[in-house]
């Protein structure tokens, strides 16, 4: 006598057909790629009329280049809104694209700016990105040499949407804060909607946890 066993995947059918209605009631377009690997830039930008509401809950030295976001895509470029700045962003090629941001913080008194370059590149499931960037909170400018790399990584069976493991790395000038090492995972449960965990810190802030900080990136 043989006892047949339902296919683990069937299991996780009704989750699956549950968000993809969701997703497709709220008729949220396909989004290739958000604008950042974990905290750094990459060279993808937001397509005209679209928006891109980019979202992260951290503290500490590893989010100090990575406000959270509303991406604004037009002809020209990426527009970025953050609370108290404001930033554009222009593809000057396939895989590259510069961008810079103003803002006032009137709490402490005093103007910051960011100006930098991304360039993005892939090789089967091994994505690659380098992001040198320049940013001045006050006076004092400090120049960054951010680089990530991003994997693949296998979903069970049934599971929706695609995961991948993200590693980053950041030099800097800036006394104590001359290495950051960042990791965690993204998981793409539809192409307009990402969640990023960081699960570990290193350099300026050093922590593991479940997660260290959290970003959501959702596509209109």
């Amino acid at each position: 006598m043989s006892i047949r066993r339902r296919p683990a995947s069937r299991r996780h059918r009704p989750l699956q057909s549950g968000l993809t209605a969701l997703l497709l009631a709220l008729a949220l377009p396909l989004q290739a790629e958000p604008g950042r690997a974990l905290l750094q830039e990459t060279a993808a930008t937001a397509d005209t009329g679209r928006i891109h509401i980019d979202l992260i809950n951290g503290t500490g030295g590893a989010t100090r280049t990575a406000p959270s976001l509303v991406r604004v895509g037009s002809r020209a470029g990426e527009w970025q809104i953050a609370r108290d700045a404001l930033g554009f962003k222009y593809p000057a090629g396939r895989a590259v694209a510069v961008y810079g941001r103003l803002g006032l913080d009137t709490g402490a008194g005093r103007s910051d700016a960011v100006a930098g370059l991304a360039w993005s590149g892939r090789s089967g499931r091994l994505r690659l990105n380098l992001n040198p960037e320049l940013s001045k909170a006050g006076d004092t400018p400090h120049l960054y040499l951010n680089g990530a790399a991003r994997l693949g990584l296998p979903l069970p069976a049934g599971h929706p949407g695609r995961l991948a493991g993200i590693l980053e790395a950041s030099l800097s000038d800036e006394a104590g804060r001359e290495l950051a090492i960042v990791g965690g995972l993204r998981w793409q449960l539809h192409p307009a909607l990402t969640l990023d965990a960081v699960i570990l810190t290193a350099g300026p802030v050093n922590a593991i946890g479940t997660p260290t900080a959290l970003r959501l990136c959702l596509g209109l």
